[in-house]
């Protein structure tokens, strides 16, 4: 809440795990693409700046049809910058730059404040102090509660494998593994229960922490025969034997 107004890209929990791009900087792309494109083949602008703007547009296309990743594009801000500033420095006489200056960086403020609470207001009761960390994130990320479990619960040796992707709260050791996604051993070689289990303690793999609902064939025979540890309306762990 307090880097944001500077920061050139953020990312939301409100609607999931998204990436998008700064308020300030989308402000500061519209006006140099409007002046720009209306001057392209103006004199006033040098070769390098009609070369930026070009490689700007082209990268942006590959970005909208392959990437759409925000940390892709971070190095296109700098040229946008400098082809803002000799938007500005061509249209405006240098009296006026000063204070179109203050009003952009005072708008940019406001609106990427707008944004952040657009965004990301529901972590905002827990910036002021109103709500604890674990409070808020029991409730917003759907694992968390059974990671801390597993944290706090299983020995600090123990060896996980895991079918959520998302193990970022989960401080034991892990490995993330899915029978049709990305896979630790090869699953088309498992025809039994017994030779998962074989292959998980082969692994070292001491318990497994399966979401119920991206649980495959294997992975669900295997959780109505295991030890369960924890259960709960999404997830069972499991110690393996």
């Amino acid at each position: 809440f307090i880097t944001f107004p500077i920061q050139l890209t953020f990312s939301s929990w409100n609607r999931g795990e998204m990436g998008f791009i700064g308020a300030a900087f989308l402000v500061l792309g519209g006006i140099a693409l409007y002046f720009f494109v209306k001057k392209y083949y103006s004199k006033k602008f040098s070769s390098f700046a009609r070369a930026a703007f070009v490689f700007i547009a082209v990268n942006l296309v590959v970005f909208f049809f392959l990437l759409h990743e925000m940390r892709y594009i971070v190095f296109l801000f700098p040229l946008l910058a400098l082809l803002a500033v000799s938007v500005f420095s061509v249209e405006f006489e240098p009296r006026w730059l000063t204070y179109l200056l203050v009003i952009f960086l005072l708008g940019s403020i406001l609106l990427n404040s707008a944004f952040t609470l657009a965004y990301n207001g529901k972590s905002l009761p827990v910036a002021l102090g109103f709500e604890s960390q674990d409070y808020y994130l029991t409730r917003n990320v759907g694992n968390y509660e059974t990671f801390s479990w597993a944290n706090k619960n299983l020995p600090p040796d123990a060896h996980i494998l895991t079918n959520d992707a998302w193990s970022y709260y989960l401080e034991r050791t892990h490995y993330w593994s899915s029978q049709n996604r990305q896979s630790l051993f090869d699953y088309s070689e498992l025809t039994t229960v017994d030779l998962f289990s074989e292959k998980l303690r082969a692994y070292d793999i001491t318990h497994v922490i399966f979401r119920t609902d991206r649980t495959e064939d294997l992975e669900k025979e295997f959780l109505e025969s295991c030890p369960r540890v924890y259960d709960s309306e999404l997830w069972v762990v499991c110690a393996v034997e």
